[in-house]
């Protein structure tokens, strides 16, 4: 099992990974290198693993401006950019894929693509459209996208014929599954789960006809093993119980019983518990501020950077 897995973390590995890459290639430029990439930040983005989820990873950026991000994501998520990624995940926009324009106007992002990316298999047009929607929400002041291609809107995926509401943003979801007995009533929530073999977090959003309230549903699915899948797991005991919890505005107070102090390391909270639980319900309602308890002491508190 991983062990204080941050994506602090991740981007410093994806960092040494270049170092090493330029101290075999032209080790005499490696000083001036390394001061480089040592003030470089990290950029959240999804990619495609190897049993065809959409990953939440990061890769390091030097980018200063919502276009430059705009325009660096595109070109990560294109096949054969030549853009350095995580060691096992990889980019799903078809090779050739380009940007031609892009406008920005309050929260709504479009795009504009030539007509490559549209040479998708059929089984990854979805996911296509998953890994662009949430790559680009992570940048700050774009909250929701719209596609284009050579100036006509996308509507419907060609192939799947998968019908694309007004605009796209993270209520589309992400590696949907659904457990549903009637049509009426569902419910949509987002659960980050832990790949069991890298240093990267599995979305799932699970559409279910569930009576509970999302937070319930968050830690309930949380605590269990998902859909019994050997490539995801979880680090909630699942003895842990959330006994009440408020929200306030953009922060929720969380107050657990005493089993959470099992998840205490050094004093904190273990990463991968902190950030699944906040992961999942920042992707499910948009809170960004977090506050653990035990027995309504309080243990952490936490926020999202974005």
């Amino acid at each position: 099992m991983l062990k204080k897995m941050t994506f602090k973390k991740i981007c410093l590995t994806s960092l040494l990974l270049l170092i090493a890459t330029i101290l075999y290639s032209y080790p005499e430029e490696l000083n001036n290198h390394i001061e480089t990439y040592q003030n470089k930040q990290c950029q959240n983005i999804y990619l495609i693993d190897e049993n065809k989820y959409v990953a939440m990873s990061s890769i390091p950026t030097d980018s200063t401006t919502t276009n430059e991000q705009i325009e660096e994501i595109i070109k990560a998520l294109t096949i054969d950019s030549n853009t350095k990624l995580p060691q096992n995940l990889n980019p799903i926009l078809p090779k050739n894929t380009k940007l031609l324009d892009y406008d920005l106007q309050d929260d709504l992002l479009k795009l504009n693509f030539n007509k490559e990316i549209l040479q998708i298999n059929k089984e990854d047009e979805e996911i296509m459209i998953e890994s662009l929607t949430y790559s680009l929400t992570e940048i700050k002041g774009i909250n929701k996208i719209k596609i284009f291609i050579e100036d006509k809107e996308l509507t419907e995926l060609p192939q799947t014929h998968i019908k694309l509401n007004n605009y796209l943003d993270r209520s589309y979801g992400i590696n949907k599954t659904y457990n549903i007995t009637k049509i009426n009533n569902t419910k949509m929530t987002t659960t980050y789960y832990l790949s069991n073999k890298n240093d990267y977090y599995i979305p799932i959003s699970k559409i279910t006809n569930d009576s509970s309230n999302k937070i319930d549903i968050i830690i309930k699915e949380l605590k269990t093993t998902p859909f019994n899948n050997s490539n995801l797991s979880s680090k909630l005991n699942n003895q842990i119980e959330l006994m009440n919890y408020e929200i306030l505005n953009d922060t929720i107070n969380m107050n657990f019983n005493s089993i959470l102090l099992d998840n205490i390391y050094e004093g904190k909270l273990e990463e991968e518990v902190k950030y699944a639980i906040s992961y999942s319900i920042h992707d499910t309602l948009g809170i960004n501020e977090f506050v653990f308890q035990v027995n309504s002491n309080d243990i952490e508190h936490f926020r999202l950077a974005n």
